[in-house]
């Protein structure tokens, strides 16, 4: 099966979550930080990310032979960054992501617990979710504590003049799948202020279990 080529609809998304957009999209008050969790059951958490997964096919499939992309991991990704969103930005947010209201609920970390604790059965599946801050911004703490406490994510202020800085976002990628993914950003541009990066790693299933499997 062919991967097709990033239109201008899949480019807009991306761009959304490096670029400065109007209006306040960090706005985190620190009294809203607090443990919570998303008032849904782990079905109706699959079966959100299904329909925005056809709403996202949709649009980005248009006239497409095939693609192939992740509803999960694109959708968390703009969970995190509904999560430093005020106003209209967050409304918009809750709206096509079908979040809760409550910016404290925004919270993935019983989710990916739940997700991840498959290292010591018949297959590794880990989704991580990193988050990187140009140090061009304010000291956004407040964001930044959450994203490690709702959403587990490696999260850091960085300078996106350092080339070290490419080279650190590598390595943690890198690290999160395994060695599979050595390389993902290439370079940083100085009028980026935010990279949001999901990646799924899921190793093939193990020897044994394969042969009992082949023999069924």
């Amino acid at each position: 099966m062919g991967i097709s080529q990033p239109r201008k609809h899949t480019q807009f998304i991306l761009r959304f979550i490096t670029e400065p957009q109007p209006g306040p999209l960090f706005n985190y008050p620190a009294n809203e930080l607090k443990p919570s969790t998303i008032h849904t059951s782990r079905e109706e958490r699959a079966a959100i990310v299904d329909r925005f997964g056809s709403k996202l096919i949709d649009v980005v499939g248009e006239g497409q032979q095939n693609i192939f992309h992740s509803p999960l991991s694109i959708h968390e990704a703009l969970t995190l960054a509904a999560s430093g969103s005020a106003k209209t930005t967050l409304d918009a947010f809750v709206r096509v992501l079908e979040l809760p209201k409550e910016k404290s609920s925004l919270n993935f970390q019983a989710f990916l617990t739940a997700v991840n604790q498959r290292e010591n059965t018949i297959q590794v599946f880990k989704v991580s979710i990193s988050l990187w801050l140009s140090s061009k911004l304010p000291k956004y703490e407040d964001f930044i504590d959450h994203s490690r406490f709702a959403f587990k994510a490696e999260s850091e202020q960085l300078d996106f003049y350092d080339k070290d800085s490419v080279k650190k976002i590598n390595e943690c990628i890198s690290e999160n799948t395994h060695g599979k993914i050595t390389q993902i950003v290439k370079e940083l541009r100085h009028n980026q202020r935010l990279i949001i990066i999901n990646t799924i790693y899921q190793s093939k299933l193990r020897g044994e279990v394969l042969i009992n499997w082949y023999h069924k």
